[in-house]
């Protein structure tokens, strides 16, 4: 197997979102809406209402002609008119800073506190995992019955 030249996507969308976090915002990835389409980030207010404030649609290059733009441009429209929200495009790692802005630029937006991170659940209320433990002090499970 090859070893990928390029991120994908996926690493994209992820190393945002985990910007995004780092920086207070309230963002999760793969929110559904309008029934079926699933919204790469979608960034909410830290109100106890969570209300959303905006989407970030996330390429992996920059369109290479004026038919894929068009493509982009025509889904984000759709974004646009399913929810309302204003849509971001973040096509290059180099352009987190910049979307990052506009979404510190909205008028509802007040940064979460930052907080150190100690797990991977963005629900506070679930119990989680401490992963800095060595795996020789961590329980075992002993999943047979009797």
């Amino acid at each position: 197997m090859k070893y990928p030249e390029q991120l994908s996507e996926a690493e994209i969308a992820a190393q945002l979102y985990n910007l995004l976090r780092m920086k207070g915002f309230d963002a999760r990835m793969e929110v559904v809406a309008g029934g079926n389409k699933r919204l790469d980030i979608v960034v909410f207010s830290n109100t106890p209402a969570h209300d959303a404030l905006c989407i970030i649609e996330v390429k992996k290059r920059p369109a290479k002609d004026e038919v894929e733009a068009r493509i982009v441009e025509d889904q984000m429209c759709m974004y646009n008119e399913i929810t309302g929200l204003p849509v971001y495009l973040c096509d290059s790692v180099s352009r987190f800073n910049d979307v990052c802005q506009k979404v510190k630029d909205l008028p509802d937006f007040t940064p979460e506190p930052i907080v150190r991170v100690t797990s991977l659940s963005p629900f506070p209320s679930r119990t989680t995992m401490d992963f800095s433990l060595p795996l020789a002090k961590t329980r075992r499970i002993n999943w047979r019955y009797r």
